[in-house]
């Protein structure tokens, strides 16, 4: 398994870019809905913390 760390920011369209991942919607939720989509919908080897 390979971690690695990003920072990465929100465009002005909602989108987060994540390397690996490609484009993950995230417009109009918050930090917590974000997370707990992200968990249930991105596989075990992308996982993010906010």
């Amino acid at each position: 398994m390979i971690e690695d760390q990003w920072s990465v920011t929100v465009d002005r369209d909602g989108n987060l870019s994540l390397p690996g991942a490609g484009v993950i919607g995230a417009a109009g939720m918050t930090f917590l809905s974000y997370n707990k989509r992200s968990k249930k919908n991105t596989p075990a080897t992308i996982r993010t913390s906010i």
